[in-house]
C-alpha cells in the first residue's frame, strides 16, 4: 500500500475554461475548481491508496463479527 498523496492542485485547461464560463465571480470559480480537483484526487480510479484500502475492506468484510451495542447501564449486572 502506498502512502496517501496530497492532491495535485491542477486542472485541465478545458475544465478551467468551462468553470470560467459558468462562474461570474471569482469565489464560484475557485469553488468549482477545488471541487473538481478533490473529486478527481479522491476517486477510486485515480488514488492508489483508496484503491488499496477499498480492496482490503472488501476482502475482510466477510470475516468481521457483528456484536450488539451495549450502552452504559445496560451491561450485565453483577
Amino acid at each position: 500500500m502506498s502512502a496517501e498523496k496530497s492532491p495535485v492542485y491542477q486542472a485541465d485547461k478545458e475544465e478551467l475554461a468551462k468553470f470560467a464560463a459558468n462562474a461570474d465571480i471569482l469565489p464560484l470559480y475557485e469553488k468549482s475548481t477545488m471541487e473538481y480537483i478533490f473529486r478527481n484526487h479522491y476517486s477510486l480510479k485515480n488514488n492508489e491508496y483508496l484503491q488499496c484500502a477499498w480492496t482490503k475492506f472488501k476482502d475482510n468484510i466477510s470475516s468481521r463479527v457483528v456484536a450488539p451495542i451495549e450502552l452504559p447501564g445496560q451491561g450485565r449486572r453483577a
